[in-house]
């Protein structure tokens, strides 16, 4: 069984159940992965579920499904 995370509503990534544990550490994960040395973000607000990141002054939700 998958879960997925969604950006703004579009899937950006899948994994088996349980991997991560909230879309907040999941989204950050993805941010630290793909992002440039000087790219800035911050958790503007977060659920076990949902979270809502500003990265380099564009807002993103994140959800887990």
């Amino acid at each position: 069984m998958e879960q997925t995370l969604t950006e703004n509503g579009v899937i950006v990534d899948t994994a088996p159940v349980g991997t991560c544990t909230t879309a907040a550490a999941w989204a950050e994960s993805l941010i630290v992965f793909n992002a440039f040395q000087d790219t800035c973000w911050s958790v503007e607000s977060k659920t076990d579920t949902t979270a809502i990141i500003i990265v380099q002054g564009d807002a993103y939700t994140y959800e887990i499904n």
